[in-house]
């Protein structure tokens, strides 16, 4: 990002889910959007919680990230295979602009 010359994000930014619950963000633009580096290792089961399912963890994840767009945040989600193929900085060029981020 910083090579790209690409907006610096805020890191670890907690938002408030409605329900009560948080979230802890990767990276956050200007409270507009954030980011979210997906590794798929919380899926493995001997990383999940006591009595936990992969599905369940999935199930989990894709509320959290209900819970953001609810609070009206653009959700940008990116893995390994973003960062290893030189796709991320495209990826960020494409969708920062879509939710208010100049570049």
């Amino acid at each position: 990002m910083i090579e790209a010359a690409l907006p610096i994000p805020r890191l670890q930014s907690r938002y408030d889910l409605p329900g009560g619950k948080h979230a802890i963000c990767d990276y956050d633009w200007d409270g507009r959007v954030v980011g979210e580096f997906d590794g798929f290792g919380k899926y493995r089961r001997e990383l999940l919680g006591p009595g936990q399912d992969p599905e369940d963890a999935v199930i989990a994840e894709k509320l959290r990230e209900d819970g953001l767009r609810a609070l009206g945040l653009g959700v940008i989600r990116w893995t390994w295979w973003h960062l290893t193929h030189g796709h991320l900085v495209p990826l960020l060029i494409q969708r920062l602009p879509r939710h208010g981020i100049a570049l």
